[in-house]
Parts: structure tokens; sequence; C-alpha cells
């Protein structure tokens, strides 16, 4: 989902093993019962941080890449 407006919400409902979110440009990769997602920005036009995530889905492991 772009924006986390529901995020809170539907990580209580543990209805899901990945939520990959955007809209902030904040990095927020958290690994619980779940993967919660956010990969920033591939710009870095806001914090200068540019930055993209990969998600294994056979593994199940999120990583978070700096560009810069």
């Amino acid at each position: 989902m772009h924006e986390p407006n529901l995020l809170d919400s539907i990580i209580k409902s543990d209805m899901y093993d990945i939520i990959i979110y955007g809209h902030t440009h904040s990095v927020d990769l958290r690994k619980n019962k779940m993967i919660i997602f956010n990969p920033g920005e591939a710009s870095g036009w806001l914090y200068g941080k540019p930055t993209i995530g990969i998600v294994d889905l056979d593994s199940m492991e999120a990583e978070l890449i700096n560009l810069k």
C-alpha cells in the first residue's frame, strides 16, 4: 500500500506475512511474525539517503540496500 493510514490496523489483524508500504519516504524494516517494510526513497530526494528493498519470498528475508 502507499499511504500507511491503516498500517496499525493491518498489523493487528495478523492476516498477512508481509506488509510493504511507502509515502513517508522513511525506512522501516521490522521482522517479527511478519515483515513490515518501507524501503524509503530510491532517489534520496527528501533525506539524501537513496535506498531500495528486496524481499526474498522463498526465505522470507527482507534486505535494505543503500544506493549511495
